[in-house]
């Protein structure tokens, strides 16, 4: 997995401890990112934006 040095010492070690490979990164180097989640079930729509861009969760 690959993951920016800014994510705690302490939550990587854990990764690695539950067999993960990191590969580390520099701040803010991995691109922004935004995720929608369908509830088929429910009928619920769920997002998120990645806060550090200029970037919205949208749904309708």
């Amino acid at each position: 997995a690959i993951v920016e040095s800014r994510i705690q010492q302490t939550v990587r070690a854990e990764l690695v401890k539950r067999g993960h490979r990191l590969f580390v990164q520099r701040p803010f180097a991995i691109g922004s990112n935004a995720a929608i989640l369908v509830d088929w079930e429910s009928g619920v729509l769920s997002a998120g934006a990645d806060p550090r861009a200029q970037a919205a969760a949208l749904a309708w």
